[in-house]
Parts: structure tokens; C-alpha cells; sequence
């Protein structure tokens, strides 16, 4: 969100939303599939890899350092 401009038009705002538009999307339909298939540990293994990636990617691409601590961390589904 900061990339975006005042005077930006509207395709190159809707352009610097894409990403965040394409992920509420993503987001949406993996969480429909586990709710529809039940969980699936492989295919959150791979969610939970690309997700990593990707915010490597966006760090990296912003000139920032990943946290420390990482959010993405895996889920420990045998603890209540």
C-alpha cells in the first residue's frame, strides 16, 4: 500500500491492489477446501512453504529484513 500515490489513476491503483485482491482470493478458496475435504497436512505443508516464499520475496523486494520471529510458523494440530 505505500507504493500507492495520490495521483495515481485507477489501473494503477487497482494494479498496486491486485496482489492483496489475488491473496483474500487464494485464502478464501483454500479455506473452502479444507472445509469441504477436511485437512489435507500435505497441501497446508505446500501453503505453508509458498506462503514463506512469497514474504521472503516481499521483504526482500522492499529492501526490508525478514523479522525475527516468523508468523508462519506450522501448526500444531495434537495441542488443546
Amino acid at each position: 500500500m505505500e507504493r500507492a500515490q495520490p495521483g495515481d489513476s485507477i489501473d494503477q491503483r487497482l494494479a498496486s491492489l491486485d496482489p492483496y485482491m489475488r491473496w483474500a482470493g487464494a485464502l478464501s478458496g483454500n479455506l473452502r477446501r479444507f472445509r469441504n475435504l477436511g485437512y489435507d497436512e500435505e497441501a497446508a505443508r505446500k501453503l505453508h512453504e509458498h506462503a514463506e516464499r512469497l514474504t521472503k520475496e516481499l521483504y526482500a523486494a522492499n529492501g526490508r529484513d525478514m523479522p525475527e520471529r516468523s508468523a508462519f510458523e506450522p501448526l500444531d494440530l495434537n495441542s488443546e
